[in-house]
């Protein structure tokens, strides 16, 4: 979503739009670096990472407000009120797809993987009838 976002930056800019992105939220990060490495290849900051938690996704899910100063999450809202509130707009850098997918890992994007087509028995199964040839057939007369 992150590089759409981007793309659409770009597109406006294009268009004579005076656009730009302040930086990248990191929503329920599982720490493994993804994101951080998606954000410096963009050219954009890390205007906050919010750990993926389950005390605060339960507490979010019940409409609890998480980012007060009584919370034990208040000071990671704070800093990124902080950093929004600070950042100028930057041009960030659209990633091609194969940037993107240099991101991660070949085991996370299959990229060792050979796709094979589909045959007519793997789309139709059961219902699978013999086609007719449109071979044309020429005798010898």
């Amino acid at each position: 979503v992150a590089n759409n976002v981007c793309s659409a930056v770009e597109y406006f800019r294009k268009l004579g739009g005076n656009v730009g992105v302040a930086g990248l939220v990191i929503n329920k990060d599982d720490g493994s670096g993804e994101a951080a490495a998606f954000a410096k290849e963009a050219k954009i900051p890390v205007l906050a990472s919010i750990p993926q938690d389950d005390d605060l996704r339960k507490k979010s899910a019940n409409y609890q407000i998480v980012g007060t100063n009584k919370s034990q999450w208040g000071s990671l809202f704070i800093e990124l009120a902080e950093n929004v509130g600070s950042a100028p707009p930057l041009k960030p850098k659209n990633l091609t797809q194969d940037e993107l997918l240099n991101l991660f890992s070949a085991e996370e994007t299959g990229a060792d993987f050979v796709l094979e087509p589909a045959t007519d028995s793997d789309m139709m199964g059961k219902y699978l009838k013999p086609k007719e040839s449109l071979e044309v057939v020429y005798d010898n007369v």
